[in-house]
């Protein structure tokens, strides 16, 4: 059946110690729906929204310590909840 996320608490976002204030990583464990399948947790009743968080890296986590030249990608929270289906 169709949990809550844990690991993201039903926001399908991640911010960890590594982002920044404001920002947020796709989460890795449900893959941004917020939901995963499982046979205890809690009933997923829709994504939840992630307060305080302005941009979402699309790139993944630990950009900073890959040391690419170039920033990762990034895209407004709202671009987050309308492109990633729950």
């Amino acid at each position: 059946m169709k949990v809550e996320c844990k690991t993201c608490d039903g926001t399908g976002l991640y911010e960890g110690f590594a982002e920044p204030e404001g920002y947020a990583v796709i989460c890795n464990s449900c893959e941004g729906r917020g939901w995963v399948n499982a046979a205890v947790g809690t009933p997923f009743t829709g994504r939840k929204s992630k307060h305080g968080i302005k941009f979402v890296y699309c790139d993944g986590g630990l950009w900073m310590m890959r040391q690419e030249d170039k920033p990762p990608k990034t895209i407004t929270v709202q671009e987050f909840y309308n492109k990633v289906k729950e």
